[in-house]
């Protein structure tokens, strides 16, 4: 599994605090190689959390079918940490 992580700096149209404490917030993506449970994986899960000073970018990637269980257990270990989370969605379904 590879873990990419930085800080970003961005204007924000909406102010995040509507949503909850920022210090609680944790917004996530989760892409698949498909909808098949049978055939398909997790490959990557970005989130966007913040750490008290700024904004962190944390992805994490499967370099291989087998790190989906690595890349899951990160991403809920994480998840933990927050007290509200927020999906994005594509289109008209999300990504569960």
């Amino acid at each position: 599994m590879i873990t990419i992580q930085n800080p970003l700096t961005f204007t924000s149209s909406y102010p995040p605090k509507r949503l909850g404490a920022i210090s609680d917030l944790l917004f996530f993506d989760i892409e698949t190689t498909g909808f098949s449970g049978d055939y398909a994986s997790v490959y990557l899960i970005g989130c966007v959390w913040h750490d008290g000073n700024t904004w962190i970018l944390t992805q994490y990637f499967a370099e291989t079918r087998d790190a989906e269980e690595e890349v899951l257990d990160a991403f809920f270990a994480l998840l933990q940490s927050a007290s509200s989370s927020i999906s994005t969605a594509t289109g008209l379904t999300f990504h569960f």
